[in-house]
């Protein structure tokens, strides 16, 4: 049975368990709201402080920290969590009164912790209640990392990528609440239909099966979601499977496909393929299968480390998808703590992966077939720099075209390879490159 609660102490409890059990915020969100019985409003606060504590905590501990006498990172997880949400209110919610804020995060820390620490937070939450005018620092970098909540290795790398006003663009593409893309499934009902059976729906940007949706409570409750009329698919992960085209009478292989998007595409274009959905997790790979099953397609999913493509299927597949694993810095909207998970050293670490998944997905392809490589991040070692040295190594490869990319797209080719830049269009940062295989 359900328990009674409010939207702030759901979101301490998200925050609490993200930050115990190293998972993301949306995860933990979901775990945390099954034994809860919240209404609209209060979940939509309760996410509205979790996403928004996770996307601006460099900003809010180093306020918190300017009023507080014990930093906020020697505190428990539990009065971190109720400190972060306090912060994230009094600076940037306007709708929500200082004082009762002040509070409710006293109260909360009566909860999870004691009189004593609950008069900390209370004097913490007064203080910058009288101080929201913050002293930022004049560090360009440091400046640029507080005021729009990104690590400064990151800030540093897109000033050196993009330049200062760009980078700015980006950031502040990164702090909006991102909406949410449909991809219909036309197999079953037609665009047009579906936009009868929602609210607060309009078309999306730029490919034609899409729809933008908001101001809905879960994916789940919508309508056609049941029978299958649509699935989540931002359009920047649509194009990867227009650029690879679909044929009949082919092996398709979809080299890392959960949690599915990609692969129900493929499936939703075919013409008596054989779909091969593999991926090196089980239990993401449910989730290829449940998506697979409620939409009514046919694929064979099939548990397989993509570096071991080439053994598997030596020479058997006509085209090949790799969205390979990446730093994702192109959707950190979508995924809000994503940026404090990230480093320097995890991109190295990355590059290596991604080229063994190509050579061994290479292997995988028949002469005359076609290979789409395609991530979403803005790591230049991650995208055309791999591309670059994958073809410096490999005669038979070449960079191909891109026939099937829509017209609105093609200004963004850059020495035949897609980029992307989610501040630029509004839709998810990708990188996309088609290669043939000589014959």
């Amino acid at each position: 049975m359900q328990r009674k609660t409010t939207g702030r102490e759901l979101a301490v409890r998200a925050l609490h368990l993200s930050e115990t059990k190293e998972i993301y915020i949306d995860r933990a969100f979901s775990e945390v709201e099954k034994e809860y019985d919240l209404n609209k409003v209060e979940r939509s606060l309760a996410m509205e402080l979790a996403y928004g504590v996770s996307r601006r905590r460099n900003s809010l501990d180093w306020a918190i920290n300017l009023h507080a006498k014990t930093r906020v990172e020697k505190t428990t997880p539990w009065i971190r969590a109720i400190l972060r949400i306090s912060a994230y209110q009094l600076l940037y919610l306007d709708r929500i009164p200082a004082r009762a804020i002040c509070h409710e995060g006293t109260n909360l820390a009566k909860r999870f912790g004691h009189q004593g620490v609950s008069r900390f937070v209370n004097a913490v939450c007064r203080n910058l209640s009288r101080n929201l005018e913050l002293p930022w620092p004049e560090d360009p970098v440091e400046n640029l990392a507080l005021r729009y909540c990104h690590p400064e290795w990151l800030v540093r790398r897109w000033l050196g990528q993009y330049g200062f006003e760009e980078t700015k663009a980006l950031m502040e593409h990164n702090n909006r609440t991102p909406v949410t893309t449909l991809r219909v499934n036309t197999s079953k009902i037609s665009k047009e239909e579906l936009k009868t059976m929602l609210t607060n729906v309009e078309e999306g940007l730029y490919l034609k099966d899409s729809l933008r949706i908001t101001g809905y409570d879960r994916i789940e409750s919508l309508p056609g979601y049941k029978e299958g009329f649509f699935w989540v698919q931002d359009e920047s992960s649509q194009v990867p499977v227009e650029v690879l085209g679909v044929g009949s009478n082919e092996t398709i292989i979809d080299a890392c496909s959960a949690p599915g998007s990609k692969t129900m595409q493929i499936a939703a274009k075919s013409n008596n393929n054989r779909i091969i959905a593999t991926d090196v997790s089980d239990k993401r790979l449910m989730r290829v299968s449940e998506n697979a099953n409620r939409l009514g397609f046919a694929i064979d999913v099939l548990s397989l480390d993509a570096k071991d493509l080439g053994k598997r299927f030596p020479l058997e597949a006509d085209r090949v998808l790799v969205d390979a694993p990446c730093s994702g810095l192109g959707v950190l909207a979508k995924r809000p703590d994503a940026r404090w998970q990230k480093s320097e050293e995890n991109i190295k670490e990355l590059v290596s992966i991604q080229r063994e998944i190509l050579e061994s997905a290479w292997l995988a392809l028949k002469p005359g077939g076609i290979l789409v490589y395609s991530t979403c991040t803005l790591a230049p070692e991650e995208n055309e720099e791999q591309i670059k040295a994958f073809l410096a190594d490999h005669e038979d490869a070449v960079l191909d075209d891109m026939p099937s990319l829509p017209e609105v797209l093609r200004d963004r080719l850059v020495g035949g390879m897609l980029h992307i830049l989610p501040q630029d269009l509004g839709i998810d940062g990708f990188f996309v490159a088609r290669m043939v295989k000589r014959k």
